[in-house]
């Protein structure tokens, strides 16, 4: 029972893992857009309501990280969303201040590359420790597979030994007793 319940849970980390990567990924696509926002005039109501929902994409993000039973708050991973917080509210500062104008710089450019970069890597560990999962997972389904099959064999023995043997054993005398 103890297993199944395990690998039930586990199956509900790998459904959150499945959920964080793809939330980590659309923070590439929200910064995208942010980018392609802030190099137009008159956007900044739409860049803070991007920012507003990147937010909410990495807090989610935290909140899937903290509530792993099987591995509680992963550092790396923690870190790394640490790190995205900070480093996008630092570039959605500069793309609201380019909004004004409409003039994207190629610094900020290139330094919103970086940053996708680092959400790159916030996926990747996540991917890593979800497959750590399903290796674990894997290893639940072969003990509860061994355990069915042992189950059954001393199943078939008791089987044998305490209910077909002592019915030989009736058979026998009543054979004896009728002749």
């Amino acid at each position: 029972v103890s297993f199944t319940g395990l690998t039930l849970n586990l199956s509900w980390e790998l459904e959150n893992g499945g959920v964080a990567i793809n939330d980590a990924g659309s923070l590439r696509k929200r910064m995208y857009h942010m980018a392609a926002l802030a190099s137009q005039v008159g956007q900044r109501q739409d860049i803070f309501r991007e920012q507003t929902d990147f937010e909410t994409v990495v807090d989610r993000l935290e909140r899937i990280n903290t509530q792993s039973w099987l591995n509680p708050e992963n550092g790396e991973i923690h870190q790394r969303l640490q790190d995205i917080r900070l480093t996008s509210r630092q570039i959605i500062e500069q793309f609201l201040k380019a909004a004004n104008t409409g003039d994207l710089s190629l610094t900020l450019l290139h330094r919103t590359q970086d940053f996708i970069t680092q959400i790159d890597g916030l996926v990747k560990a996540i991917e890593i420790q979800n497959t750590k999962n399903i290796r674990l997972l894997r290893l639940f389904q072969f003990i509860l597979i061994g355990m069915v099959i042992f189950s059954a064999f001393v199943a078939i023995f008791f089987l044998g030994r305490l209910v077909i043997r002592p019915l030989d054993i009736l058979k026998t005398g009543i054979q004896k007793i009728s002749h």
